[in-house]
């Protein structure tokens, strides 16, 4: 695929009642063609008949969409670092637009707050991160949950239980209160322990008839509640894959409509 540039030498095809002899190269609609025969004027009638090949396209003048990066997003657990990972080396971020340090995790003792562990555990690498993220323009975001963060599935069974409970808005003002202290563009909730505690069922694989799991509804409560408080940050959600569970089946709430905002 080359340019208008790369043949200023080749004329635009125009009509010749003598045609066009073999080895004649012309441009013609935003391509380059070549005349492997006679040729009258290219694309028309039979093709075995008519001498033009095309040769190439002309990318300049051909209509197109400006390409747009990839999104590429990137888990950076916060568990390397008693194995000496470097978080703040910036050729990780050279090559993923997203990054989520997971996990922050809600408190068993106390209902819409965060474990203290878990933000000690965030503190000792968010400040290498946002700045080696902050030269490749990467966004970083916090992740809720996680495989054994069974306080923030109570805490969303009793949301979808009642939604008029004062612990949604209790948790909505302490997770955007935490993304915006910390200068994050934004959390993703990984609502994952659908397994419940050890010794007790697994919460997934319910029946349709049950309807969705009452944290399913306080999931989706919860989104959208923290859109609405942080409409310029980005919400999105590790979604469920059980059946049953009720858990939200987009993968965003962003600015868009689809995609990361």
């Amino acid at each position: 695929m080359g340019n208008s540039s790369d043949y200023p030498d080749v004329p635009k095809w125009e009509e010749n009642p003598s045609g066009y002899k073999t080895g004649a190269v012309a441009k013609y609609k935003g391509n380059i063609f070549r005349a492997a025969f006679w040729a009258d004027e290219p694309g028309v009638g039979d093709p075995n008949k008519n001498g033009w090949r095309f040769f190439d396209e002309l990318y300049d003048r051909t209509p197109h969409k400006e390409t747009e990066r990839a999104n590429i997003i990137a888990y950076i657990p916060t568990w390397r670092k008693e194995e000496g990972f470097d978080y703040g080396k910036g050729e990780m971020y050279q090559y993923i637009t997203h990054g989520i340090i997971s996990f922050l995790t809600f408190s068993e003792q106390e209902s819409g707050a965060f474990d203290p562990k878990s933000v000690r555990e965030i503190g000792a690498v968010l400040a290498d991160v946002l700045i080696a993220a902050n030269v490749y323009g990467t966004k970083i975001m916090v992740a809720l949950g996680g495989a054994n963060d069974f306080a923030f599935l109570d805490l969303m069974t009793a949301v979808g239980t009642d939604p008029a409970s004062p612990k949604l808005d209790q948790a909505v003002r302490n997770v955007v209160d935490y993304v915006t202290h910390n200068g994050l563009d934004g959390v993703d909730l990984d609502l994952e322990c659908w397994w419940g505690r050890p010794g007790q069922g697994d919460q997934g694989g319910r029946m349709k008839s049950d309807g969705p799991h009452p944290a399913g509804r306080g999931l989706t409560l919860f989104a959208k509640k923290l859109k609405e408080a942080m409409p310029d940050k980005i919400v999105s959600a590790a979604s469920s894959a059980r059946r049953g569970t009720g858990t939200i089946t987009t993968r965003t709430w962003p600015n868009t409509s689809t995609g990361w905002a």
